[in-house]
């Protein structure tokens, strides 16, 4: 669920996520930018940011797995992270969401700066 809009859930759709508003069916609005499967979708506490996690890429030799940080108020892109390989099996904002952290198939844990990506 939304940190500020309890009516409004995102999900992970192919390679979308997409908001919908829970009172009414037809208010939806889709954040677009993987060209993979999203297997993980978190926000940040007070729903400043949502970060999207993808499937390692099938187009690339070492299977990327791309992070998308979002700016929920403009429904942007801000940040394309990479590093995971795989697939994504966690990301977590900080409290402060000053960082992000995740991990991917690899076992490997980053953590991204948010006022740099």
């Amino acid at each position: 669920n939304h940190p500020k809009d309890p009516q409004t859930i995102m999900v992970a759709m192919g390679c979308n996520v997409v908001m919908q508003n829970l009172k009414d069916p037809h208010v939806q609005s889709f954040l677009k930018g993987h060209d993979e499967n999203v297997c993980f979708v978190t926000t940040s506490r007070n729903g400043t940011f949502l970060a999207s996690g993808q499937e390692g890429s099938s187009r690339l030799a070492i299977p990327d797995a791309q992070v998308i940080v979002w700016d929920l108020s403009q429904q942007l892109d801000v940040y394309h992270l990479k590093g995971l390989r795989g697939k994504v099996r966690a990301l977590a904002f900080s409290p402060d969401e000053m960082f992000l952290a995740g991990s991917g198939d690899d076992g490997t844990l980053l953590v991204w700066d948010m006022q740099t990506g």
